[in-house]
């Protein structure tokens, strides 16, 4: 299949699946990348509410010390957190999911990568950036991709999440 200007495209088959590939191409998700982002949705959610449910009962092991003053003020904190990761942790990728599209840009790539470091941690980062979007990837993905290559970039409308990636012929 070609692209606008009728050249092959070539795909970074190690990456991504030819299905996946073929369905963004389409402008919608692959089977495999919705199981994907519905399984992203759930453990989010698991996630926050053992760790929010955690967080309440140290908390409130502490509150009693406080009285209902404290206890008021650490469900109001709570609350606030619950609203502020479902607006912007669970919603956009929920939203992807029901959607079910893919958009795409292409471009030429511009790859950089850095080290942050935090504490005693020290991790190295790789993003590409394709036409006015930027997207973090793996190592492998970032050194399999050079510099300047025309590519095709298949991404979810509300996250930006990359979704694949297809090399450009010259």
């Amino acid at each position: 299949m070609g692209n606008e200007h009728g050249r092959p495209r070539q795909t970074t088959a190690r990456f991504f699946d030819p299905v996946a590939i073929e369905a963004n191409r389409a402008g919608r998700l692959a089977p495999t990348q919705a199981a994907r982002l519905r399984l992203t949705v759930i453990l989010r959610v698991v996630g926050y509410v053992v760790s929010g449910a955690l967080a309440f009962m140290l908390y409130m092991a502490r509150a009693e010390a406080t009285g209902t003053v404290g206890l008021v003020i650490g469900i109001a904190v709570v609350a606030v957190l619950a609203v502020v990761l479902l607006v912007f942790q669970i919603l956009p990728p929920l939203a992807d999911l029901r959607a079910g599209r893919a958009e795409a840009v292409e471009g030429e790539v511009r790859k950089e990568t850095w080290i942050s470091t935090g504490g005693l941690s020290r991790t190295r980062r790789y993003q590409l950036y394709v036409g006015q979007l930027t997207f973090r990837v793996g190592a492998g993905l970032f050194e399999a991709i050079r510099e300047n290559a025309r590519v095709t970039a298949s991404f979810l409308p509300r996250t930006g999440d990359l979704l694949t990636l297809e090399q450009l012929p010259e």
